[in-house]
C-alpha cells in the first residue's frame, strides 16, 4: 500500500478558515434581514449567587476546646457597638513553621487550639457595611482599611455567651 505524496494531500484539504467562511456565506444567505433586531438575544440568569471570604486568625491567651466547625462568633467594637459575625473555621496547624529556606519541612497536624482561625464575609464588610463604619476599616482586605490603632478593651470576641481572653488579632 503506497500513501500519497505531502503535496498532493495538502491540494485536496481545505484550511479551517475556508470552512468558517463557506459557514458564514451560507448563514448570511439563508437569514432574513426582516427578523434582525438590535436586541441582544442573550439571557443572563443568575442560578446562584457566590460567596466570598476571608479568613482573620485569633490568637487567644489560654487554649479552647469547645468551638466546632460553623460556629458564629461575634466580634464587638465595644467604642460604637459596632458588631460582626465570623464563621469559625478551624484551629491553626502548629507545625506550619518555616524551617527551611521558607519551607515547611516538619509539618506536624496537630491543631494550635490558641490560635482561631475565622472566615467573614467579604460582601458584608465591602457592601453591606454601613452599620460598622469603624469596625470595617480594620480589615486588610476591606475597600475601607485604615491603619488603626486600638486597646484591647475596646474589641470584644464572643460565641454563645462565652468571652474570649485573646492577645492579639490578625486582620
Amino acid at each position: 500500500m503506497e500513501f500519497p505524496e505531502r503535496k498532493e494531500i495538502n491540494k485536496n484539504s481545505v484550511d479551517y478558515q475556508t470552512k468558517i467562511l463557506d459557514q458564514m456565506l451560507k448563514a448570511v444567505e439563508n437569514a432574513n434581514p426582516a427578523e434582525w433586531t438590535d436586541d441582544p438575544s442573550i439571557k443572563n440568569v443568575e442560578v446562584e449567587k457566590q460567596k466570598e471570604y476571608f479568613w482573620i486568625r485569633i490568637y487567644l491567651k489560654e487554649e479552647d476546646n469547645d468551638l466546632e466547625q460553623g460556629d458564629i462568633i461575634t466580634m464587638t467594637y465595644v467604642p460604637t457597638n459596632e458588631k460582626i459575625e465570623m464563621i469559625f473555621g478551624s484551629y491553626e496547624k502548629e507545625g506550619l513553621n518555616r524551617d527551611h529556606n521558607d519551607e515547611v519541612i516538619n509539618y506536624v497536624s496537630d491543631d494550635d487550639k490558641k490560635i482561631l482561625c475565622c472566615m467573614i464575609d467579604l460582601e458584608r464588610i465591602n457592601k453591606n457595611s454601613d452599620d460598622i463604619p469603624t469596625l470595617r476599616t480594620f480589615f486588610k482586605n476591606s475597600r475601607y482599611y485604615q491603619e488603626n490603632l486600638f486597646l484591647k478593651d475596646e474589641i470584644k470576641i464572643e460565641s454563645d455567651n462565652k468571652k474570649y481572653d485573646y492577645s492579639s488579632l490578625s486582620f
